[in-house]
């Protein structure tokens, strides 16, 4: 009697969507979102498949927030991209040439950009600059924002 009342509270909680619609995507196609979650219109799915949903989207690496909820029959799926880097530009290094400094950092052109990355990049350029014995050497960074996503 236990399994068959816990089936009929499982089912009772399952819902069912008649569409997916994707919002706040600039690059990604919104096709390329639906197929990474599992939920689809016409099939039950819990909150767990919800949850499940969230981390497959933030496990791309493309978005820097996911958003997922029901209202009334559609599953609204909110997503920020990461912006992506243009180029990465260097000035005032004379000790130190532009192309043995990107060699030594994350972020690439056509990368996303996280704040994160760019720290550690900051810390692999002074750890550059101690290597030749430049411990006063000072990193600081500008972010330009090019719109379309895009920063350099």
């Amino acid at each position: 009697a236990l399994a068959v009342q816990f089936a009929a509270t499982s089912v009772a909680e399952a819902a069912v969507i008649s569409r997916v619609e994707v919002s706040g995507n600039q690059r990604v196609d919104a096709e390329t979102i639906r197929n990474y979650i599992s939920i689809k219109p016409g099939k039950p799915f819990s909150s767990s498949d919800i949850d499940e949903a969230v981390k497959a989207l933030f496990g791309t690496g493309l978005f820097s927030d996911v958003q997922i909820n029901q209202v009334g029959s559609s599953l609204v799926v909110k997503v920020s991209e990461y912006k992506v880097v243009n180029q990465v530009l260097f000035q005032g290094n004379k000790k130190i040439k532009d192309n043995a400094l990107q060699m030594g950092i994350q972020l690439k052109p056509r990368a996303t950009f996280s704040q994160q990355t760019l720290d550690a990049d900051v810390e692999a350029i002074k750890s550059a600059y101690k290597r030749i014995g430049r411990d006063d050497a000072a990193v600081t960074t500008q972010i330009m924002d090019l719109g379309d996503n895009r920063v350099n």
